[in-house]
């Protein structure tokens, strides 16, 4: 079956919102479809809306499909993906990841069919209270000058925090490469460093209004430094007037849970994140916006 699809901009998604069920979609998804987001398509099926996917090129790819109740059950989703699959490898992916709602088992056995592996749980957490108290922190903003200690501290943290949970098929720590250190450089507005001293003690990745990804050195958790991190960036956030923060706390990571949940910040929905490799001879890794903390 060659099913004849073709794809419109995310303007012609965004139309498409009111008809998805929010129940059985993806968070960010839905989140990224109604910000009509460049890496958002409307899927067509003889030029008549059938769905919204969502891609996102690199060697890590990402590619989620929901098809309108209407055309499911034809196959038309396995042609979707596998089309749109086929797209992302000739791109360069290595590994593609798809996500889905941890409680939907359509979705669920839907990605085992076409080969995806599941692997970590993440659930999505938001604060929308008022500021917090906090006094002085020495948190600056990041420089390309900090990339290798920032990076270290980093890989170190979220290793151990794969092996602390155990869901993760590739917990070995990712090195530093030239790619990723001229990508913390172009957006080093929205990274920040905690340093006590001559040493760098966190380092943080900001998606505004979301904390993207929050790491304490190893050596000095335990501190209050990863409390009064968070604290001051919910802080920071709602002074540029965002009424809410978000963060992604992944399923099992429980010193980071009782944080977030003692600051005030309360679970909307979970996730589950899957991945296949599309390219035999790949090095396993992950992006970082998948590992919040």
């Amino acid at each position: 079956m060659n099913a004849p699809f073709t794809f419109a901009d995310a303007s012609a998604a965004a139309a498409i919102l009111p008809r998805i069920d929010r129940r059985e979609a993806e968070a960010d998804f839905l989140h990224d479809l109604a910000a009509r987001d460049a890496s958002i398509r409307a899927l067509l099926l003889d030029g008549t809306p059938a769905g919204v996917v969502q891609t996102l090129r690199g060697r890590n790819a990402f590619l989620y499909v929901y098809l309108l109740p209407p055309f499911r059950g034809r196959g038309l989703g396995r042609e979707a993906a596998s089309l749109l699959e086929e797209e992302l490898r000739r791109g360069g992916a290595e590994t593609i990841v798809t996500a889905w709602p941890a409680e939907n088992g359509r979705a669920a056995a839907f990605a085992e069919k076409l080969g995806w592996r599941r692997t970590f749980r993440s659930a999505c957490m938001v604060y929308d209270g008022g500021p917090l108290s906090l006094g002085e922190v020495p948190v600056r903003q990041y420089r390309d000058g900090d990339y290798d200690e920032a990076h270290a501290l980093y890989a170190d943290a979220f290793y151990r925090m794969r092996l602390s949970v155990g869901d993760f098929p590739h917990p070995a720590p990712r090195p530093p490469s030239g790619e990723e250190r001229r990508r913390w450089a172009e957006t080093a507005a929205d990274r920040l460093v905690w340093q006590e001293g001559d040493e760098l003690a966190a380092y943080v990745h900001l998606e505004p209004p979301e904390i993207a990804s929050v790491a304490v050195k190893p050596a000095l958790q335990g501190r209050g430094i990863g409390r009064r991190l968070v604290t001051y960036l919910v802080n920071d956030l709602l002074s540029r007037g965002h009424r809410e923060v978000r963060l992604w706390c992944v399923v099992g990571n429980e010193p980071a849970r009782r944080l977030y949940d003692s600051l005030g910040f309360r679970e909307t929905v979970r996730t589950a994140y899957a991945e296949k490799t599309v390219f035999t001879d790949a090095p396993a890794k992950r992006e970082e916006e998948l590992l919040c903390s």
